[in-house]
């Protein structure tokens, strides 16, 4: 007769047991796991010896030597159809090739159903054990487990013993292969999992553990929560946000908040208001009504009101923002350093980018007027100093060391800093580089702050970098590279997404498609929907250089010059009128050139840009300013400006005069230009583009011999030798000729 029993296993009846073992006509045998030697043989019968003793290793690692493991595994790699080489060459069971690591081999379901019956067969107290050990993960000790499962020391030190012995557990009591902890998981009832993880987030806060470990295992157990759970899932939320990892934290918040009331609501709805921005901004607004009437009974810090401000900006409630920020410096006669810090910031902020809030706001309220300009003690506060920097260039008053400048901002930034703070503070002072005439350094921090591990895990930062990534590619004539870029940040996010900043993305999109000449394109994209209110802001600013560009190039002069005629009168007003933010009096010029005014483009390329900060003396208002804007929706000699806008049309527009000496050259062409009388100037221009004389009579319908004529007179006018010539002047003076 023989008999079987597993050595550590509880015996149904060990009397009889007892019995047989006393016998003396019989022999006991021991039968031990098998050798990695024995894994080898037996893989080797199977799936060839080659295969054996390649795999041998790794699969006595995982299977501890369980002949019903092992042969569970080959089932599963013939069952998969693999080879014995894939088995270890790619797919889930291959080498890492970092490391060099041996990679578990991939187990199906042939080997969970193994790691079953395993336990099955073992019985006693292991099942229970072997589900707290899954609960527990890494975090498992036999002190631990005793407490979660009440089997005693005793029981729990024979369990693991079992467990190992099995080919289930390493000795440190850890499963040996992830899909060995997933059978047992999955085999256990959802109730009895959640009651173990509620239990083991008690148990493992009371042992100190990390406040993102005994989150994880609240957020498992998805019960109702005891009041010390609230700032564990708290601090476990700044932890997974900080290791770029924004939809855990958010979970977190989520889960933090069913359990979280007064105050702790009110700054956790900030918190997750903040998370939900970094994963998609349309998502952020349905806390914002919560958050704007908690910031108007002043149950908000001054950071969580700021935050909540700058959402609403985005999303075009300017009114919102107005009274919150109001109420915010109302609420306190003797705000506190971290406070006057965030006013400062906000100011600035808008006045850079949404300078009409700022104006309504400074009306609207005398406080913040006193309080945006008290003293700050002198401490390094990166996204202030970045604001700073931005507000400084678009006054017209940039920091001469501004590159040297953004570099330290950046790097101080990255290397202390939180992830929102830090792609914050980095990217407005790149910003402030770009557009300061800098679009080389800006265009290597965008690349920078691109590969950036917390911009890769929020596709919020990722679609705004790439656009401002766009925006520097077409400042340094790459019309190619700014096309996809832009595209690219476009389709990342839809039109509620981008609330009012997607006039930066689509105006350079506009822009690219126009230089290359995709005059379709870039027609069906100003059908585009976009927020009337976006020409209130700084990036209305750029799509009606956008559409600007396109009108002037397919022949619509008079449209284009009311565009960038609206731009200038906004940058007047604003205090913002700056070359190298956008080049309007060039562009305007250019426009006036192709209506046969060149005596305007002369005066208006001659005028020099007024003084920095100074306000236009226009009696249009600003307002009304971007509202015939919105209706109509369906660079001055500034060295730099200049500059600007050649490199971005790009040496194959016949425009790229990208040197100092670019503004002499045209206001030289445009003076011998301004000789020409009207008519002369429609038959020349007729004449720079190749037509005969004949076509130039049939085309103003006048003789052939008035051409001849008004051509006589426009070269001696000129001073130049024929058509080739004259060509290459309109072409210097920038007018179209096409």
């Amino acid at each position: 007769m023989l008999f079987t029993v597993c050595a550590d296993a509880t015996p149904a009846d060990p009397a009889a047991l007892d019995e047989v073992r006393r016998r003396q006509d019989g022999d006991v045998l021991r039968l031990a796991p098998l050798t990695e030697h024995g894994v080898a043989t037996v893989v080797g019968r199977r799936l060839g010896p080659i295969a054996g003793i390649r795999l041998a290793p790794t699969w006595h690692q995982v299977t501890g030597g369980s002949p019903l493991l092992v042969h569970a595994l080959i089932e599963d790699q013939k069952g998969n159809g693999r080879s014995a080489d894939d088995s270890q060459a790619g797919g889930p069971g291959s080498d890492n090739p970092r490391t060099g690591e041996r990679a578990a081999p991939a187990a199906g379901e042939r080997f969970r159903l193994a790691v079953l019956t395993t336990l099955d067969r073992i019985g006693g107290l292991t099942t229970p054990l072997a589900r707290s050990v899954a609960v527990l993960g890494r975090s498992a000790t036999p002190r631990l487990l005793d407490q979660l499962t009440g089997l005693g020391q005793p029981g729990v030190v024979r369990a693991l013993r079992a467990l190992h012995t099995a080919g289930i557990l390493t000795a440190r009591g850890l499963f040996r292969h992830p899909a060995a902890q997933d059978a047992v998981l999955a085999s256990t009832d959802a109730a009895e999992r959640r009651r173990l993880n509620s239990r083991a987030a008690v148990l493992l806060n009371a042992e100190g553990c990390s406040a993102t470990v005994v989150a994880q295992h609240l957020l498992d157990a998805d019960s109702e929560l005891e009041p010390w759970a609230v700032p564990v899932l708290e601090n476990a939320a700044r932890e997974a946000c900080n290791d770029g990892d924004p939809a855990l934290a958010a979970a977190f918040l989520r889960l933090a908040l069913r359990a979280a009331d007064g105050p702790q609501r009110d700054s956790l709805t900030a918190e997750l208001a903040a998370l939900d921005w970094w994963q998609s901004p349309r998502d952020s607004v349905r806390h914002l009504s919560f958050l704007v009437n908690a910031a108007r009974v002043g149950r908000l810090s001054a950071a969580e009101a700021t935050t909540a401000a700058q959402f609403l900006l985005w999303h075009g409630r300017f009114d919102e923002a107005t009274t919150l920020l109001a109420d915010l410096v109302g609420q306190d006669e003797h705000p506190d350093t971290s406070t006057r810090i965030e006013i400062r910031f906000m100011d600035l902020w808008l006045r850079s980018l949404y300078p009409e809030v700022a104006r309504q706001l400074v009306r609207r309220s005398p406080r913040w007027v006193d309080e945006r300009s008290r003293d700050l003690p002198a401490i390094f506060h990166p996204r202030l100093e970045a604001a700073t920097q931005l507000a400084r260039v678009l006054s017209g008053r940039p920091d001469p060391a501004l590159p040297l400048r953004a570099e330290q901002i950046i790097r101080r930034t990255v290397q202390t800093g939180s992830p929102p703070e830090t792609i914050s503070a980095a990217s407005v002072a790149a910003l402030a580089l770009l557009y300061a005439g800098h679009a080389e350094g800006a265009r290597r921090w965008f690349e920078n702050l691109l590969r950036n591990d917390s911009v890769q895990s929020s596709p919020t930062w990722g679609a705004k970098l790439l656009a401002l990534r766009a925006e520097a590619a077409m400042r340094l004539g790459q019309a190619d590279t700014a096309g996809q870029l832009a595209r690219g940040a476009l389709s990342a996010f839809t039109v509620a997404d981008w609330g009012v900043g997607i006039g930066l993305p689509l105006g350079v999109l506009v822009r690219a498609m126009t230089v290359l000449g995709r005059h379709d394109e870039a027609s069906e994209l100003l059908d585009h929907p976009i927020p009337a209110n976006m020409f209130q802001t700084g990036f209305g600013l750029h799509y009606l250089e956008a559409r600007g560009r396109h009108r002037i190039a397919i022949g619509l002069h008079r449209a284009a010059l009311d565009d960038f005629r609206l731009c200038g009168d906004l940058m007047r007003s604003w205090g913002t009128d700056v070359p190298t933010m956008v080049p309007w009096r060039d562009h305007a010029a250019e426009a006036l050139l192709g209506l046969g005014e060149p005596a305007h483009a002369r005066r208006l390329l001659a005028d020099n840009v007024p003084p920095a900060g100074r306000r236009a003396t226009s009696t249009r208002d600003a307002g009304a300013t971007a509202g015939a804007a919105a209706s109509d929706a369906a660079a001055s000699r500034h060295p730099a400006g200049r500059r600007r806008r050649d490199t971005e049309l790009g040496p194959g527009t016949g425009r790229g005069h990208a040197g100092a000496g670019a503004s002499s050259r045209v206001l030289t062409s445009v003076d011998r230009m301004a000789s020409l009388s009207e008519a002369e100037q429609k038959v020349a221009a007729r004449a720079a583009r190749g037509q005969t004389n004949r076509e130039i009579a049939a085309g103003l319908f006048i003789t052939v011999s008035t051409v001849e004529q008004h051509l006589t007179r426009t070269y001696r006018k000129l001073r130049v030798a024929g058509r080739k010539d004259l060509a290459n002047l309109f072409t210097t003076a920038r007018m179209p000729i096409a």
